[in-house]
């Protein structure tokens, strides 16, 4: 036998039930534990819709009347009787529990546009990086400088060229192996 919207349903008092569908409480107060919806630990309080004839019931704005598909009751009270009354309002895919598993089985789908954006920068700095890398290229087959080791030329403002080796005699320091460490102590600190 299925639910369908619109069925009275009895809740025991005693607890223990696993509710099926979202259902309004008509008659009595519930105790609920909503920890696999919400993921809250403490359980809590159903409470019955107002007896007023002229008042339309709102789903998303009165959910303290509401009993979730997949909560447990943990125990009611009612003030005559041993069951508590509720009205179906939901069943399967469109209850609470069932827009939550059907957003995880079809997730809607994902906006694109940062990612797009995303690649139109990376397009852009790499077509960038390829004319300044062709420039280069250029410019070093047209300045004609040797890749062999130790032979790298450098243009100095007088306009002359002089290899690394001649660039440090020039500078005074001598090869790089014999540039001395800076002393990185404090003067007030000596070594033994």
């Amino acid at each position: 036998m299925e639910l369908v919207a619109g069925d009275v349903v009895l809740i025991p008092t005693t607890g223990g039930v696993m509710m099926e569908c979202d259902a309004v409480l008509v008659e009595g107060t519930a105790v609920v534990n909503e920890s696999m919806l919400t993921g809250e630990s403490v359980p809590v309080t159903k409470i019955p819709v107002p007896d007023e004839a002229d008042s339309k019931f709102v789903y998303d704005l009165q959910r303290q009347h509401v009993v979730f598909c997949g909560t447990e009751v943990m125990q009611g009270k009612v003030q005559d009787g041993t069951h508590c009354r509720a009205v179906v309002i939901r069943t399967g895919f469109m209850t609470t529990k069932g827009e939550l598993v059907r957003s995880i089985l079809f997730p809607p789908p994902l906006d694109f546009k940062f990612h797009s954006d995303f690649l139109k920068s990376i397009y852009v700095f790499l077509s960038l990086g390829l004319v300044g890398m062709a420039y280069s290229l250029y410019q070093w087959i047209r300045l004609g400088v040797s890749t062999k080791k130790n032979h790298f030329k450098i243009f100095l403002p007088k306009g002359e060229i002089l290899c690394m080796e001649k660039l440090y005699r020039h500078i005074g320091v001598g090869k790089p192996e014999s540039v001395p460490a800076p002393n990185i102590l404090p003067p007030t600190i000596s070594l033994p």
